[in-house]
């Protein structure tokens, strides 16, 4: 299996002691639960013990961070268990469980380079689109990754989920998945690319740009946005989340994923 250096073995540093990815350049954010040195039981200022829920997750790099006022919606988490013995963040979709970061023009890219660690847990509250994260404000806008229960296979999909949306049914299990998603509107047209682990990379052209929306984007993890509520949540342990504002090559590609 792939897998992301950062995450599962030593690195560099970053202030918080977790490990910086290898390459940190239009790096938007990197949500790490492999340790609590990131992750808050109030805002920002006590950190979260195992087993106990988190309101606030920093992004290790920058001052970004994604957040849950609502205290029956927070996700756990959890110092050991995890892949390798590393902690995570686990998400009851039966509690719709998810966080959520706060939109910037930042995010409005036409060049996404996307990297996850996820650990999908049993079956979810009877939900056949379950989300593992999302940029913008409905599912007919944004990027978002989720898994189609009906036949078996993660999908990407960007601008419009009915249209615009690229497969891939490789690892298809109850087990660690490493996800790469990238998406470019560079020559006019969008392609989408979806990698799960060490498989065969699926691809697609989609729409000619994407539209995020704006009636109330969010970047939420665990979740979608839908018509300006949180829905098709996901069971699951999140490990990382990796985004950058920029296409990354096959080269840099695997350079963070290997």
């Amino acid at each position: 299996m792939v897998h992301i250096p950062q995450f599962f073995n030593a690195g560099s540093t970053d202030e918080g002691g977790g490990s910086l990815p290898p390459i940190t350049a239009d790096l938007l954010w990197q949500f790490d639960a492999s340790t609590n040195a990131n992750l808050y039981s109030n805002a920002g200022t006590t950190k979260v013990l195992s087993g106990g829920t988190v309101q606030q997750f920093n992004s290790s790099i920058g001052s970004r961070f994604a957040q849950q006022d609502t205290a029956s919606e927070r996700p756990e988490w959890y110092s050991t268990g995890g892949q390798n013995g590393k902690g995570y963040l686990e998400f009851g979709a039966v509690f719709n469980e998810w966080l959520y970061m706060a939109w910037e023009s930042a995010f409005s890219s036409q060049n996404y380079s996307n990297y996850m660690v996820v650990e999908a847990t049993g079956t979810n509250s009877g939900e056949v689109y379950p989300f593992y994260g999302f940029i913008g404000d409905d599912v007919s806008t944004g990027i978002g990754l989720y898994f189609r229960s009906s036949s078996n296979q993660y999908e990407m999909s960007a601008t419009d989920w009915n249209f615009d949306f690229v497969n891939n049914s490789d690892y298809a299990d109850n087990t660690v998945q490493i996800f790469s998603f990238r998406a470019t509107n560079g020559g006019g047209s969008a392609s989408l690319k979806l990698l799960v682990n060490d498989g065969t990379e699926t691809s697609t052209d989609g729409s000619t740009t994407f539209d995020f929306g704006t009636t109330d984007p969010l970047v939420i993890l665990g979740a979608c946005n839908q018509s300006g509520d949180d829905v098709r949540h996901i069971n699951m342990k999140f490990y990382e989340w990796l985004s950058y504002d920029t296409l990354h090559s096959d080269a840099e590609r695997n350079q963070v994923m290997t």
